[in-house]
This record gives structure tokens, C-alpha cells and sequence, in this order.
């Protein structure tokens, strides 16, 4: 394994459960 794959993983693991909070937020007002 590529720490540089693992990280890009990881990265975009994040943006997707961020932007499923920020939607979650909008949805409630």
C-alpha cells in the first residue's frame, strides 16, 4: 500500500461524512 492512497481514501471519506452533516443541518430548518 501507498500512504499517498490511504490518505486520498481518507480524505475523501471525510469530505463525503462532512457534506452528509451539512445536509443533515440544512434538512432540520
Amino acid at each position: 500500500m501507498i500512504i499517498e492512497e490511504i490518505t486520498e481514501k481518507n480524505y475523501k471519506e471525510q469530505v463525503e461524512k462532512l457534506e452528509g452533516e451539512v445536509e443533515t443541518k440544512l434538512k432540520q430548518f
